[in-house]
C-alpha cells in the first residue's frame, strides 16, 4: 500500500512540474512567475566550464522542471506496483482463497488498464488544477 501512495505522489509531482513547464512556455507574462526573476523567464546561461554537467538543470526554470519531471517518472517506475491488482488480490484472498491465482491471472490486463486510467486521471487532474487555476 505504501508503494501505491509513493507512486501516486510521484506522478502528481511530475504533473505539477509539467504544469510549471507549460505555464512558463505558454503564458509566462500572466503567471505567478512573471515577477520572480530572469531564471524563470529563461535565457540565463552559465558559460563557465564548471557548470557543464549541471547546465540542463540550472539553465532556466523550464529545464530544471523538465529534469525534475523525468526524475519523478523514473522513481515512480521503480516504486510501481499495480494498485488495482494489489487491492483486488486482498479482497479476493479474503473472500475466495482457492480462486485467487485464477482471478488475478485471468483479469490482469483489465486490472492493468484500470490502473492506467487511474494514474492518467491523477495526472490530468493535477496538471489541470495547477496549469489553469493555481499558477495563473
Amino acid at each position: 500500500m505504501k508503494s501505491i501512495f509513493i507512486t501516486s505522489l510521484l506522478i502528481a509531482m511530475a504533473a505539477v512540474c509539467n504544469a510549471i513547464m507549460d505555464t512558463l512556455d505558454d503564458h509566462f507574462c500572466q503567471s505567478v512567475f512573471a515577477n520572480w526573476g530572469a531564471w524563470w523567464a529563461g535565457g540565463v546561461a552559465y558559460s563557465s566550464s564548471e557548470w557543464y554537467f549541471l547546465k540542463p538543470l540550472v539553465y532556466d526554470g523550464w529545464h530544471c522542471f523538465k529534469q525534475l519531471m523525468i526524475l519523478c517518472f523514473l522513481i515512480a517506475i521503480i516504486k510501481y506496483k499495480p494498485s488495482m491488482q494489489y487491492l483486488l488480490s486482498k479482497w479476493v484472498w479474503y473472500h475466495w482463497k482457492e480462486r485467487y491465482a485464477i482471478l488475478i491471472t485471468k483479469y490482469k490486463y483489465i486490472v492493468s488498464f484500470i490502473n492506467f486510467l487511474i494514474y492518467w486521471g491523477l495526472w490530468s487532474g493535477v496538471h489541470k488544477l495547477f496549469y489553469q487555476v493555481i499558477l495563473i
